[in-house]
């Protein structure tokens, strides 16, 4: 029996073309296993407006989000629980999910890739009553986002040019940090990242011990320091080298309650947004099927 796949497309998300998506899926999607459409959002949140039209109807075997993390998260956000699977092809900027599940950000390999997926569950996250599936950060990385999402032209360069600039207005975020119930850590912090997977947009492995399904999160607290030492470690945030740097704390575990003083931003899945005062987060074990490479294993 053939499996129906319904492609969610955004076209507004990173540098890339997705109108060419239709002549791709038709050239390389395997007809003798899968049917499908296509439908491309409009607006923001439109991608979960479209899901939930189509949730009850049993012959859909997937939800294949095709655009940035953003997407991921729109898509997995209403699926989660249910027996409906996240297919992704990653087509955004950073690409952070697509990429740590194993999928290319080549259209056409990544069309191949899902050709022959294997169906995994991953653990989910939420952030006070919000899901993200990847990563979840409060402080300056935050703050990037935020000050990024406006602007039309994306990138790695973009986001770069964007980190310069806004380190000159750098300030610590200053927030204690409750594990399982216990105040555990308090003091000032560049950015307390929450990680289910364990990679931001571009390769940057922010978690690297981080698994999609070890039923725990991986805790990073980047501490104050002077500006100049974030900048001068930049190799190690790709090679997996940031767990053993001095200023960075690397813990599991599975509630975490953060509290934070002033002014500050936080992200889910890349999403950028203006914070709050008190962040809860809890993690969801087994709760999204997820398409992934069958080279690939969690």
């Amino acid at each position: 029996m053939l499996k129906h796949l319904v492609f969610i497309v955004n076209p507004f998300s990173g540098t890339s073309n997705k109108f060419k998506v239709s002549h791709l899926l038709e050239e390389c999607l395997d007809k003798d296993k899968f049917t499908y459409e296509i439908n491309y959002t409009e607006y923001p949140l439109h991608a979960q407006k479209i899901i939930k039209q189509r949730l009850g109807d049993q012959q859909i075997f997937a939800f294949i989000a095709v655009g940035g993390d953003g997407t991921v998260n729109e898509v997995a956000s209403e699926i989660i629980g249910t027996n409906q699977s996240l297919g992704v092809l990653p087509q955004g900027s950073g690409n952070g999910f697509g990429t740590a599940i194993g999928m290319s950000r080549d259209l056409k390999k990544s069309i191949e890739l899902l050709n022959n997926c294997q169906i995994s569950c991953i653990d989910t996250g939420k952030c006070n009553e919000e899901t993200f599936v990847n990563i979840c950060g409060i402080g300056f990385d935050a703050q990037i986002v935020f000050m990024t999402k406006s602007d039309s032209k994306r990138g790695f360069f973009k986001y770069l040019y964007t980190t310069l600039t806004q380190s000159i207005k750098y300030k610590p975020l200053q927030a204690r940090i409750y594990l399982n119930g216990q105040l555990k850590y308090e003091g000032q912090y560049a950015a307390v990242v929450i990680a289910n997977g364990s990679t931001y947009g571009y390769d940057f492995k922010i978690a690297p011990s981080a698994k999609f399904s070890d039923g725990l999160f991986d805790l990073v607290l980047i501490k104050d320091e002077p500006i100049y030492k974030y900048f001068y470690h930049i190799p190690k945030y790709f090679n997996g080298g940031i767990k053993d740097l001095d200023f960075v704390i690397n813990e599991k575990v599975e509630n975490i309650k953060v509290e934070v003083e002033g002014e500050n931003y936080y992200h889910l899945d890349g999403e950028g947004k203006k914070g709050t005062k008190i962040y809860e987060f809890f993690l969801n074990k087994s709760s999204l099927n997820v398409l992934i490479p069958k080279t690939k294993s969690f």
